[in-house]
């Protein structure tokens, strides 16, 4: 395991918040660019798109608070964090429809979004107590 230092330092909470802080700047700027006219395909890439970027939005801020509370994560934490990643994607829907040319708020993208988040929490769960011990 001592292979795996550089690893483990390089996520802890510090570092952890300044990934998860800087990759919610990086899919805000994804999502708020000025949309171009991309030709409709068969299968609707961008669904899958929105899915891994909220799934990765809340497993890292569910990391985040993980680390931070000594790798323990109170309901009531999870419950907020889940919420606000719901909330920015409201938000971004809602900036991207009144604001951001060629762009349109999407039922499916907010749908797409949730499934990404309840994914997110869901393979949290599963791999948290790796985190909790190797990190």
């Amino acid at each position: 395991w001592e292979d795996w230092q550089p690893i483990k330092k390089l996520l802890g909470p510090k570092n952890l918040l300044l990934l998860a802080v800087t990759f919610t700047i990086l899919i805000t700027i994804a999502f708020l660019l000025p949309g171009r006219s991309v030709p409709p395909t068969r299968f609707p890439i961008d669904k899958v798109v929105h899915i891994a970027m909220n799934a990765g939005l809340a497993i890292l801020w569910l990391l985040v608070v993980f680390k931070r509370k000594q790798n323990r994560l109170p309901i009531t934490c999870v419950f907020t964090i889940l919420v606000a990643c719901v909330l920015y994607g409201i938000v971004i829907e809602v900036i991207q429809e009144h604001f951001i040319p060629l762009r349109h708020g999407d039922v499916w993208d907010l749908l797409a979004n949730s499934a990404g988040i309840a994914l997110g929490a869901i393979l949290f769960y599963r791999v948290r107590n790796y985190f909790g011990n190797q990190i």
